[in-house]
């Protein structure tokens, strides 16, 4: 199996590309156990921060930005964008990971008039999972 074609599995310190090669997911940091992981159709609450660019880039949206309310969605739903939740699948409740999300991914060529978001740019987010319930849907959109 080639680094490019790996399946979205979380190992701590271990870049995971999708199959298309330009998402890079890395764990930054990992539960000591694992109660279950976040799949599809699993409802899940993070803290995140978004840029744009890199890790040094321009912050266009974050939990903090919203008064510290966490997002809540099903996993799967097309509540995020691709790139995010293509990353979030396989993390376990208290662990941390970077996305650099590739255009096509992301807000593609147009960019993204709510979030001041040009077009043809690579996203960043640094998400904790806070909380995973397995197969239940509850909703606190972005």
């Amino acid at each position: 199996m080639t680094a490019s074609t790996e399946t979205l599995q979380s190992q701590a310190g271990r870049e995971i590309l999708d199959p298309y090669g330009r998402l890079v997911v890395r764990t930054l940091k990992k539960p000591e156990s694992c109660g279950g992981s976040a799949g599809r159709g699993d409802t899940v609450t993070i803290s995140y921060e978004a840029r744009i660019s890199s890790s040094s880039g321009p912050v266009y949206d974050s939990t903090a930005w919203r008064q510290g309310e966490p997002a809540t969605f099903e996993l799967g739903r097309g509540v995020a964008i691709p790139g995010v939740e293509i990353g979030l699948n396989g993390m376990c409740v208290g662990e941390v990971r970077e996305i650099d999300v590739p255009t096509a991914l992301g807000y593609g060529r147009f960019g993204s008039q709510v979030f001041d978001v040009p077009g043809d740019v690579r996203l960043w987010w640094r998400v904790e999972l806070l909380n995973l319930a397995k197969g239940q849907k509850k909703y606190h959109l972005f």
